[in-house]
């Protein structure tokens, strides 16, 4: 899964890899960041965010996001949390706020302990 900016409609996001998580995970997590969108309320980050876990879930990758107000977005830290938990993201830390999709969560499914998750993708 390639690294860089996303787009889809007037939506962009910035996927990469964290350089802060151990060498041997690198290849197995990927960090998105800078969602913002153009136009609001018309789901074109939604559907951008979509398309980028379905790529991942593909790759086999475990994506993680520290929801913040970036752009044009005018939700809370609170709310954009419970928008991505809408998508198959999870709560991993409470301070600073982290938040983990393993891959092929969806929606409606228990995601597992991270710890779990990172076991599978990376042994």
């Amino acid at each position: 899964m390639k690294t860089g900016t996303r787009k889809h409609e007037s939506a962009s996001l910035k996927l990469s890899y964290n350089t802060n998580v151990p060498a041997h995970l690198r290849g197995g997590l990927m960090e998105i960041s800078h969602l913002e969108s153009g136009h609001k309320r018309r789901g074109h980050a939604t559907q951008l965010l979509r398309n980028v876990c379905a790529e991942a879930s593909d790759n086999g990758i475990i994506l993680l996001i520290m929801p913040r107000p970036f752009g044009t977005f005018d939700m809370t830290r609170e709310e954009l949390a419970e928008w991505y938990q809408r998508l198959g993201f999870a709560v991993l830390q409470q301070s600073p706020l982290l938040l983990v999709r393993p891959p092929n969560a969806d929606n409606k499914a228990k995601i597992k302990p991270i710890a779990a998750a990172v076991e599978d993708i990376c042994g």
